[in-house]
């Protein structure tokens, strides 16, 4: 495999608030002992787009419900209303969002979460819409 790179336009500040949120979350909901896989890949035929991905463990999740979790205040059980854990991924959706990205969250097979992020690829002229933050080329 030929090793890519690219780069994605936006609010750094945001940016890294996503990935953090990401993997902290995976790690919160995370079997003990469990893996977590995080990876940063290339996506179809355009060499500077990129998705991030981040698989973990846990219990085993009702994909019907999993999109709810994008949305603000939603939990899927009564182990996850604490407030001291992340604050979910409507945050992520709504950073995405406003990156014009998209985020998939797909429940895995015997347990866990999916979370597949793809911020468009651009040509450096797309604007963020989130006020008084970094903007900036993000790698």
């Amino acid at each position: 495999m030929t090793p890519r790179s690219g780069e994605v336009w936006g609010s750094r500040t945001l940016l890294r608030r996503t990935v953090d949120n990401v993997v902290d979350n995976a790690i919160a909901h995370n079997d003990p002992g469990g893996r977590i896989r995080v990876v940063v890949r290339a996506e179809g035929d355009d060499p500077g787009a990129v998705s991030l991905v981040v698989e973990s463990g846990g219990p085993v999740l009702d994909q019907r419900r999993v999109a709810d979790l994008a949305l603000p205040f939603r939990r899927l059980g009564a182990d996850r209303t604490g407030t001291g854990q992340g604050s979910g991924p409507s945050i992520v959706a709504a950073i995405t969002q406003a990156h014009h990205g998209t985020l998939d969250l797909r429940a895995r097979h015997g347990g866990g979460l999916r979370v597949t992020i793809t911020p468009p690829r651009t040509d450096g002229r797309a604007t963020v819409e989130a006020p008084n933050t970094e903007t900036g080329v993000a790698r």
